[in-house]
């Protein structure tokens, strides 16, 4: 919190924040670090910092609910920034954040294609997006669809998901990057994305009761556990690089501390699941 500017707004990244411009995507991921936090603690000064964040987020949103300032191309994946105002509108019963994040999350479903594909989610123009935007959008969508209880959200996600099944191999590979044919070239997986797309199965799993969301979940999780780094080095071990092989082509040669972060939050739901079906049966 000692990062943040008399506007509202968070630096959009590590290393020389001070001068950095923010981003509304960054900004949104910390709301919801700032939303668990005050849950947990009760801490006013986390809530203060959230709804300062979203002010200017709200600032800077476009009329058809989209954020093309301070922002890469990620105009479907901001719904993830849009599930984080939903979920502070429930919390301080301000109606103007609900309000804004539903305006994003009905103008990412307009993106979605004949395929079910969600366009324009690259960080640039012109690159194909890797399962991690993907994951992203999926992810977004399903959260804000849940906590509202919009089951043409949750339905859109389902049939993104849907297409996203068949490409996992029985080892839980996934090609790192997907076209808006479901199709790649790429011969790398992007471990992080795994991540995320199993945390999305396993949430569609626990909404719907659809046991296939949570195999797929399963597999996707397993072919990252088989690459968790092993070393003696403490800046090594434990990690989950960007890619696999290390060189692919998301955060090459890279260990970023998201790609461990999602892979926690998988594995955390995965124990659920598996208490679940242990109580079941």
């Amino acid at each position: 919190m000692t990062t943040q500017r008399k506007d509202g707004t968070f630096p959009g990244s590590y290393g020389d924040y001070k001068n950095q411009p923010p981003r509304v995507f960054n900004n949104g991921q910390i709301i919801f670090a700032l939303i668990d936090y005050y849950e947990h603690f009760g801490n006013e000064k986390c809530l203060e910092a959230a709804i300062q964040s979203a002010d200017w987020i709200l600032k800077v949103q476009d009329g058809d609910g989209a954020w093309r300032q301070f922002t890469l191309n990620q105009l479907s994946s901001n719904t993830r920034t849009a599930w984080a105002l939903i979920r502070l509108g429930k919390l301080t019963g301000e109606n103007k954040y609900l309000q804004a994040g539903k305006a994003n999350i009905n103008f990412a479903l307009q993106l979605q294609d004949k395929n079910d594909y969600f366009i324009d989610n690259g960080f640039s123009e012109n690159e194909i997006p890797s399962t991690h935007t993907i994951g992203y959008a999926l992810r977004g969508i399903v959260g804000a669809g849940i906590d509202l209880q919009e089951d043409n959200w949750i339905n859109a996600a389902e049939r993104a998901y849907q297409r996203i099944m068949p490409l996992v191999g029985n080892d839980g590979f996934l090609a790192g990057e997907l076209d808006e044919e479901w199709k790649s070239d790429a011969t790398f997986c992007c471990l992080p994305g795994n991540c995320q797309l199993s945390v999305v199965g396993f949430a569609l799993e626990s909404h719907t009761h659809r046991q296939e969301y949570a195999l797929t979940a399963s597999k996707l999780l397993d072919y990252v556990k088989g690459k968790q780094l092993l070393s003696h080095s403490p800046m090594v071990n434990g990690g989950v690089s960007g890619s696999w092989p290390v060189s692919g082509g998301y955060c090459s040669y890279d260990i970023p501390n998201w790609s461990a972060r999602f892979f926690v939050d998988a594995l955390l739901l995965e124990e659920q699941y598996i208490n679940k079906q242990k109580k079941i049966s």
